[in-house]
C-alpha cells in the first residue's frame, strides 16, 4: 500500500498465523511491481530469523520486524535505529487503514452469503476504497492548481 492504496489484498481460510504471510506478500510484491519494495514491515508476530533472511535475500533495504521477548545489545541497537521507529510508525498508519476500511467500507460485516461472496465483497470494498483515494488526490492536485493559477 503506497499513497493509501491498496495494491494486494488476499482473503485467506481458516486463521493461519500471520507468520505464515509475509513470504507469499513479498513474493506477491516483487511479481506485481518487478522489484522488491524498500521497506517491507509487520507486527511482532510475524518476527522470525528466516523471515527477515528471506526478505533480506529478496533485496528489501528497510526490514521492520519488531522481536517480541529477550532481544540482545546488537537487536536492541538495531530496533532503535531511526528507519525502524519510522518504519513501525508508518505500519501503525496500516492498521489505521484496516480500521477505516472497517468503518467505512463495509468491512466489519459481510452482507453476502459463503465463500465465494466474502471474496467479492472484500474485492468490492477494495475497490470502491481506492476509488476514494485516487479521487481525492486527483482533487486535491485539482485545488492546488486552481490556487497557483
Amino acid at each position: 500500500m503506497d499513497g493509501g492504496i491498496i495494491s494486494n489484498y488476499r482473503v485467506l481460510y481458516g486463521n493461519p498465523h500471520d507468520s505464515q504471510q509475509w513470504y507469499d506478500s513479498l513474493q506477491q510484491h516483487q511479481q506485481q511491481f518487478s522489484h522488491p519494495p524498500k521497506q517491507a514491515s509487520a507486527d511482532r508476530g510475524v518476527f522470525s530469523q528466516s523471515n527477515e533472511t528471506f526478505a533480506q535475500e529478496l533485496g528489501v533495504e528497510h526490514i521492520i520486524l519488531p522481536k517480541s521477548g529477550y532481544k540482545s545489545g546488537q537487536r536492541q541497537q538495531q530496533e532503535k535505529q531511526r528507519y525502524f521507529r519510522q518504519g513501525r510508525y508508518w505500519h501503525n498508519g496500516v492498521e489505521g487503514r484496516i480500521s477505516y476500511l472497517k468503518r467505512s467500507f463495509g468491512f466489519n460485516r459481510c452482507l453476502y452469503r459463503g465463500d465465494h461472496g466474502f471474496e467479492r465483497w472484500v474485492g468490492w470494498g477494495v475497490i470502491a476504497h481506492n476509488l476514494t483515494i485516487i479521487s481525492r488526490t486527483l482533487a486535491q492536485k485539482k485545488q492546488s492548481l486552481l490556487q497557483l493559477n
